[in-house]
C-alpha cells in the first residue's frame, strides 16, 4: 500500500474498508504504524502510531476495526 512514494516501512498485519465511506481504507503494519487512506484523493488521510512499549510489554497493530457510529 502506497501513495505519493509513502509506504508502510513494516509487514502489514491488517486492511479494513471503512463501511460507509466507501473509498476510505485503513492498514496497520507490525511497526505499529496505523494509516488511514483517501484512495479517490490518493492521499493519505490520517497516519499515527499505536506501538506500546513498557519494560513488561511490546505491542503493536495488529488488528483494525471501524467504529459502527
Amino acid at each position: 500500500v502506497s501513495a505519493k512514494g509513502t509506504q508502510h516501512a513494516a509487514e502489514i498485519t491488517d486492511i479494513k474498508w471503512n463501511p460507509t465511506v466507501f473509498n476510505i481504507l485503513a492498514s496497520s503494519a507490525a511497526n505499529g504504524a496505523v494509516t488511514i487512506w483517501d484512495l479517490k484523493s490518493k492521499k493519505i488521510a490520517a497516519s499515527f502510531n499505536v506501538n506500546i512499549t513498557t519494560p513488561q510489554q511490546s505491542a503493536a497493530a495488529v488488528a483494525l476495526s471501524w467504529s459502527p457510529t
